[in-house]
């Protein structure tokens, strides 16, 4: 009887143990709360997470014809998990002086936010502490600037704030296409330093490159069709198959080859790894439906040519996400039948094996954020917003 009492006391506290290593906080916004808040759910929508995951940024288009006729169509929504619980959200609002917004970029603090508006021609600094926006630079006709591409705008592993874009001279002709870092202290013009001269990438390359996803200024991964040069020493270097497209790391005007399959379906990139999936043949359907491929699957790679076979079985894994750190990795099973989502990921740290997110298994279809350094995720299906961490 004692050794029982022992052992049932020992599988308690095994018990008690495991669910408080495993526990992880998961945090819902409900519409109710949004609804409470004037928030219009059909003009709203996540943007980003912060490097450490706990400041959330979103917008809501303004439904207020006063504000719209001084220009103030957006407002920035912030929202603070960093107490873990539904009762310590701190949500917050801030007007955005712009009638068309693009995108935005936290730095590493969650305290500043930079937008970008008007088609990149406007850029934002957002005080997320004071609730202040300003304009620190907007195309002005007859002065030098830089255009940000289709708003595109993002925070680097080294957690600088670059914009992808293009300089232009005081007859707003393009001098050349760069990524420029953006200091927030500063205005104007003087707010960008030109990182990396992007038409040198371009010329190099030539029409090579399908896809690009830029993970530092210098650095970046692409998928595209090399050709061969003539130089039998370059042949031979870049052994591949002409037939077959290449995964390629771009370092500073090096090129390495890290794989090569003939269809690259989905990819996403963060420091020197990047998740992707491959399939080995596609099968055209009748008009009107989805291509089927054979012999697919997802690996994870990283810059030193390690390769990991991610997905547990052949299925085509869609709306993969690499955390810019490189630490963590989200798949996502899609189910077009039920519409609905179920999200994997994996960790560095156990060789990306995938296991499910619970709470984000069989739900509806929704857009997902992933903090840089891995360890938290946001999501928004259209009524609510879900915070959560992955240990």
């Amino acid at each position: 009887m004692k050794n029982l009492k022992l052992f049932l006391l020992f599988l308690a506290v095994c018990l008690t143990l495991g669910i408080t290593t495993s526990y992880a906080a998961i945090v819902r916004v409900t519409q109710p709360k949004l609804t409470a808040l004037n928030i219009s759910v059909v003009r709203f929508g996540i943007v980003n997470i912060s490097q450490n995951g706990n400041i959330v940024t979103a917008y809501e288009k303004v439904a207020d014809t006063k504000l719209k006729q001084k220009g103030t169509v957006y407002k920035l929504w912030v929202f603070d998990f960093s107490g873990k619980t539904r009762e310590s959200v701190k949500i917050s609002e801030i007007l955005l002086p712009c009638t068309a917004l693009q995108n935005a970029a936290l730095t590493h603090d969650g305290k500043t936010c930079i937008v970008t508006a008007e088609r990149g021609s406007k850029f934002i600094k957002v005080d997320i502490p004071n609730k202040k926006a300003t304009v620190i630079f907007e195309h002005t006709p007859g002065k030098q600037g830089f255009r940000c591409d289709t708003g595109v705008i993002q925070t680097y592993p080294d957690g600088k704030i670059g914009a992808s874009g293009y300089f232009y001279d005081e007859k707003a002709q393009i001098k050349a296409k760069y990524i420029a870092y953006i200091d927030p202290n500063k205005t104007g013009y003087d707010i960008f330093t030109p990182a990396y001269n992007t038409t040198r990438f371009e010329n190099a390359i030539g029409n090579n490159a399908d896809y690009v996803e830029w993970v530092d200024a210098g650095k970046c991964f692409w998928v595209g069709r090399l050709k061969k040069s003539g130089n039998p020493e370059i042949d031979k270097k870049y052994e591949f198959n002409e037939n077959n497209k290449v995964l390629c790391y771009w370092d500073k005007g090096k090129t390495t080859i890290l794989d090569e399959a003939p269809y690259f379906l989905h990819y996403s990139a963060g420091k020197d790894r990047i998740i992707y999936t491959v399939a080995q043949k596609a099968l055209d359907r009748k008009e009107g439906e989805l291509t089927q491929y054979q012999g697919v699957a997802t690996y994870v790679t990283s810059t030193d040519k390690k390769k990991v076979k991610v997905n547990p079985n052949d299925r085509l894994y869609q709306y993969l996400t690499m955390a810019k750190g490189g630490s963590t990795a989200i798949m996502s099973d899609l189910n077009l039948k039920t519409t609905t989502v179920s999200y994997f990921y994996g960790k560095s740290v156990n060789g990306f094996k995938m296991r499910p997110i619970r709470e984000q298994t069989r739900v509806a279809l929704n857009q997902l954020r992933l903090s840089e350094d891995g360890s938290a995720y946001v999501t928004w299906d259209g009524f609510q917003i879900t915070w959560g961490e992955l240990q």
